[in-house]
């Protein structure tokens, strides 16, 4: 059984300190409703909760990109 969900990403508790960081970044940058926007362009199904966790906590450029904030390069 599949249960779906609409939840304000806001306002959602990730479970690793990766993926609290990377929110607080969001967050910080006023991002929020562009991550959302474009998250929801490349899951239009949903994303479960722990696709969501592992894209936070393992794939921070990719969420980064997501929020259109600009990732530091280091040389």
């Amino acid at each position: 059984m599949k249960i779906l969900m609409e939840i304000d990403l806001r306002d959602y508790t990730f479970e690793s300190e990766e993926a609290n960081a990377i929110a607080d970044r969001i967050w910080n940058e006023n991002a929020w409703d562009v991550f959302e926007m474009n998250l929801s362009e490349m899951y239009p199904e949903g994303i479960s909760e722990d696709g969501l966790e592992d894209l936070f906590a393992h794939d921070h450029e990719a969420v980064l990109e997501l929020a259109e904030i600009e990732t530091e390069i280091d040389y």
